[in-house]
C-alpha cells in the first residue's frame, strides 16, 4: 500500500474567517471585514452528531458490545448525551441497559425475558430494570390510545402493555406466562 502523500494547509483560526452570504444569497469566506477572504480558506469544519461522537468513542476503544463497565465509562465521558441516542447509535448493548426492546412482539419478549434473568440475578439492578420497562410501557400505552397510530399498531401496543404490566407484577413468573400467552395466541 503506497504512503498518501502529504498536504499542506494553511492555519485558519475560527475568528480570522467566517462564513457569510454576500447581497447576492451567495455564500462566501470573509475575514470578519468584509472582505472575501482568500480561496485557501477552509470551510467550516462539519458539526459532528451525538451519534456520532457516540460511534467514534466505542470505535476509539474497539468496543464490540457494550456491557456494564462499558456503559459506565460511556455515560461518565458523554454525560450530555441521552441514553436513547446511545441505544440508537446501533452499538449492541446487553441488557439490561439497552432497555425494552418493543419495535415487535417477538422483541419484547426477549427483551422482557433478558431483564427477568438480571432482575433474578442483580439485586442492585432491580430498579433499573423495572424503570426500563415502566418507561418503555408509558410509551406503548401512548401509542394504544393516539388516535394518529394507524389501528392494527394500536391493537398490538396494547398487547404489549399488558405484557409488560405481567413483568411488571412479577419478573420471576413472566417467562412462564409468556410461553402460556403464545399457546393461547395461535
Amino acid at each position: 500500500m503506497r504512503p498518501l502523500p502529504s498536504i499542506s494547509v494553511p492555519k485558519v483560526t475560527k475568528r480570522a474567517v467566517q462564513y457569510e452570504k454576500n447581497a447576492a444569497g451567495s455564500r462566501m469566506y470573509t475575514d470578519g471585514s468584509g472582505r472575501a477572504a482568500t480561496s485557501r480558506a477552509l470551510p467550516p469544519a462539519r458539526r459532528v452528531t451525538k451519534k456520532q461522537r457516540v460511534l467514534d468513542f466505542v470505535a476509539a476503544r474497539g468496543w464490540d458490545v457494550i456491557g456494564e463497565t462499558e456503559w459506565q465509562e460511556l455515560r461518565s465521558a458523554l454525560s450530555d448525551i441521552s441514553e436513547t441516542t446511545i441505544r440508537g447509535s446501533g452499538i449492541p448493548i446487553r441488557a439490561p441497559w439497552r432497555g425494552v426492546a418493543a419495535l415487535s412482539i417477538d422483541e419484547l419478549e426477549a427483551s422482557l425475558c433478558e431483564l427477568s434473568q438480571v432482575y433474578e440475578t442483580r439485586a442492585d439492578l432491580r430498579r433499573y430494570c423495572r424503570d426500563q420497562v415502566i418507561t418503555a410501557k408509558d410509551r406503548a400505552r401512548w401509542a394504544a390510545q393516539s388516535p394518529k397510530v394507524e389501528e392494527s399498531k394500536r391493537g398490538v401496543k396494547t398487547e404489549m402493555v399488558e405484557w409488560m404490566l405481567v413483568w411488571l407484577g412479577d419478573p420471576s413468573v413472566f417467562p412462564a406466562w409468556v410461553q402460556l400467552r403464545r399457546k393461547n395466541m395461535g
